[in-house]
């Protein structure tokens, strides 16, 4: 009799690459004419804006911008400004075979950056940033789900699984005009701006996906006379995407972060420049999943044959949901010249660091520009740590995780110590895993009858609380069934100790 196996298709996202790279940052520029004069450089700031994401022949390509900002007092002593250089930079991971249809996630963070004031009007500044690239394929999985035919027993395993539909990524921008409210002086140079998403809803309908949210636009900018003046804007948005086979019973992790904020002032009628225009330039990085079961075999043998067995451990994934949390971290800065005025204080991602069953740990940086005692301006930063949990999992369960940094407090603690109390927002999308040691091969030798076949018909085994009937019927080229049936057990394993009858054969 011919063993008749059948089995499944499960399509599946599939790790092909992750690395790291170090991309150097070594520029000399001039200042713009609308800069003023550098009096005291206070920080220099670099931001990596990944702009393209690629597989090569050599690897993975990844290209963008390092933004470099100069925060510095103007020669006169009595504003703060910000002169702003961008310089392109191609990153290649070397790594070969790498299918063209992959998509590469990708991220950079800045391990140093220094700055000189070469003049009063050209800077010289090197660092460095590492830049993070993964790559996942769809790859279908051929499973075995059953056997039967020519004395093949096979022991079963459902196991949940999120079967992939589809993978995009798109990068696009929300733009919006804004203008200054009359109470709000006008704007001599624009200091500081950043952006956070904010996702309410995700909608799947037949192969795409619509998203709808904000974004949240901070604004710090210098009047005329030298004063701060910080400006907050929420700009709701929607957005489709096309993943092709998704549905309304699809299930979408969808990560959307902000690359970029580009920002254009524009004079009103009095030749003030009270207006600008906002370019928040995003990416998404989607996947489509339907959450399903699947059947698998995971050991067989046959009560006639020697089999000829294949196995090869697997690993289903299956996507729980995502979740949305705010962590808080605290930091003191002290300024030895001590605090007249607080400019400005703020907080910037660093790190995020998701740990099994959803814990998540990382840094933020705090910072703060504050005008000391003698009336000169003073830049200051700490690290801080925060630690959350994205949800509840278990010990196989695993997240992806972003930060993005959402407000700061601060209090004066005496006259030289600023108390920061920084906020993160923390996206997670929480995932578990269940591994298998899967059979992907299955064949009777007809040839090759089992040795033992014509030993004797019953057996008397006395079995130890804990052991299992398949281990058990396996050893004695017997039935799972039948050895539960004649010996009157419901549960598996044993819970005492027992003596068996097994009918062989």
């Amino acid at each position: 009799m011919d063993c008749k196996v059948t089995g499944d298709t499960v399509l599946m996202y599939e790790s092909v690459f992750e690395g790291t790279a170090e991309q150097p940052v070594d520029v000399e520029f001039t200042l713009p004419d609308y800069c003023p004069d550098v009096g005291r450089v206070l920080k220099c700031r670099a931001t990596p804006i990944i702009t393209g994401r690629e597989v090569t022949a050599e690897g993975i390509s990844v290209s963008g911008t390092a933004r470099l900002e100069v925060l510095y007092s103007d020669g006169h002593g009595g504003q703060v400004r910000c002169c702003t250089h961008d310089t392109p930079f191609v990153t290649l991971l070397p790594s070969k075979g790498i299918s063209g249809d992959a998509k590469v996630c990708a991220e950079a963070r800045v391990d140093y950056i220094n700055c000189r004031a070469v003049s009063q009007r050209r800077m010289d500044i090197h660092g460095a940033f590492t830049v993070k690239a993964s790559a996942v394929c769809l790859r279908e999985n051929q499973l075995k789900s059953s056997a039967e035919g020519a004395g093949v027993l096979a022991r079963r395993q459902i196991c949940d699984v999120s079967t992939a539909l589809g993978h995009a990524q798109t990068a696009f921008a929300i733009s919006e005009s804004f203008e200054l409210p009359e109470s709000k002086p006008s704007v001599a140079a624009v200091v500081r701006s950043a952006a956070d998403i904010s996702v309410l809803d995700c909608k799947p309908i037949a192969n795409k996906l619509i998203v709808k949210g904000s974004a949240e636009l901070t604004v710090v900018y210098c009047t005329n006379d030298g004063v701060m003046e910080r400006m907050s804007y929420s700009v709701p948005f929607s957005q489709f995407f096309d993943i092709n086979g998704a549905d309304d019973e699809s299930c979408c992790d969808a990560d959307i972060s902000v690359s970029s904020v580009e920002l254009a002032l524009r004079t009103d009628p009095d030749g003030e420049y009270r207006r600008f225009s906002a370019d928040i330039r995003c990416f998404a990085d989607i996947r489509a999943y339907r959450n399903d079961t699947a059947a698998v075999i995971t050991d067989a043998y046959s009560t006639r044959y020697e089999l000829k067995l294949e196995r090869r451990n697997m690993s289903f994934e299956r996507y729980l949901g995502d979740s949305v949390r705010k962590a808080r971290a605290d930091g003191r800065l002290s300024f030895p010249g001590g605090i007249t005025e607080v400019l400005d204080a703020w907080c910037e991602p660093v790190t995020c660091v998701c740990g099994s069953g959803g814990s998540v740990n990382g840094t933020v940086l705090l910072c703060a520009i504050i005008r000391n005692e003698d009336g000169g301006f003073e830049y200051g930063e700490t690290t801080c740590a925060f630690e959350c949990e994205a949800g509840e999992g278990g010990e196989d369960s695993f997240c992806r995780g972003r930060i993005a940094a959402c407000g700061c407090d601060y209090s004066l603690s005496g006259r030289n110590d600023l108390e920061l109390h920084g906020e993160a927002r923390v996206r997670t999308a929480m995932y578990s895993r269940t591994q298998l040691p899967c059979v992907v091969e299955l064949e009777p030798d007809e040839s090759r009858p089992r040795s033992d076949a014509d030993g004797p018909a019953l057996v008397m085994y006395f079995a130890c609380a804990g052991e299992e009937l398949w281990d058990i019927a396996r050893e004695h080229n017997a039935s799972v069934s039948d050895i539960a049936a004649d010996n009157g057990i419901a549960d598996e394993p044993l819970c005492e100790d027992k003596l068996l009858l097994i009918a062989r054969g």
